[in-house]
């Protein structure tokens, strides 16, 4: 007889005995047939679910049991327990599958935002972006342009001369020849630009980066060309 076989049979026996002790355990059940078949089919089916609930102890029983007997009957043992108090014990399980799954749906879903938030900036740096009316948009650019000083146009420059979309306060300053403790004022100034909406932050992935970073949107690009412009026409 196989290793498979012999596991099965354990399983079905013991289920349907530890049914039957459980029918028996209730002084208030009735002798009657759909009473001890609905007793018997829970044993089963919580004897049929101790294999699933060794592996979420990560027990190897069941590899145990193939090289030795006695290992039979500890898992004849587990299998019985559980379908004595198999309704206790499905429940149970269940629930136990169900948070980690749920858990674990989390975690991808924190995961995925995260990722989607990393993506957005070369999206956007690489879509042109929908404008609805020239002169309106000309306009903001305008009234834009006039709320910077000469340090927002070289951090916002830094950011797009970069080979890097996303950048940090801390490389920023480094890039412009800035003191270490300027990464503040930077920070600062970025979260003010955010407020207008010429650049945009990023979290970062924790623990990696729990730092923000930055990265230059359309409207910043824009604002930038428009001041090169102006440059190149003064020039």
């Amino acid at each position: 007889m196989t290793h498979e076989v012999t596991v099965a049979l354990i399983m079905a026996m013991t289920g349907i005995l530890g049914g039957l002790a459980n029918f028996l355990s209730d002084d208030n059940l009735k002798f009657e047939f759909r009473t001890v078949a609905k007793s018997i089919v829970l044993g089963v089916s919580a004897s049929v679910m101790v294999p699933l609930f060794l592996s979420m102890i990560s027990s190897n029983l069941l590899l145990e049991s193939s090289k030795s007997t006695e290992s039979y009957f500890i898992l004849a043992g587990f299998c019985m327990v559980a379908s004595i108090f198999s309704r206790s014990f499905i429940n149970g399980v269940s629930s136990k599958i169900l948070n980690d799954l749920k858990q674990k749906t989390e975690s991808i879903d924190k995961k995925v935002d995260s990722y989607e938030e990393h993506v957005k900036p070369l999206i956007e740096r690489s879509e042109e972006p929908e404008i609805d009316s020239n002169e309106a948009y000309d306009f903001k650019v305008e009234r834009v342009k006039s709320k910077l000083n000469d340090r927002d146009i070289k951090i916002l420059s830094a950011i797009d001369g970069s080979k890097y979309t996303i950048r940090t306060s801390g490389g920023i300053a480094q890039q412009l020849g800035m003191a270490v403790n300027s990464r503040e004022i930077i920070g600062r100034r970025l979260r003010e630009m955010k407020d207008i909406t010429l650049v945009d932050e990023v979290k970062g992935i924790e623990p990696t980066s729990p730092k923000p970073r930055w990265y230059l949107t359309n409207l910043g690009r824009a604002v930038l060309r428009s001041l090169n412009n102006a440059s190149d026409e003064k020039a």
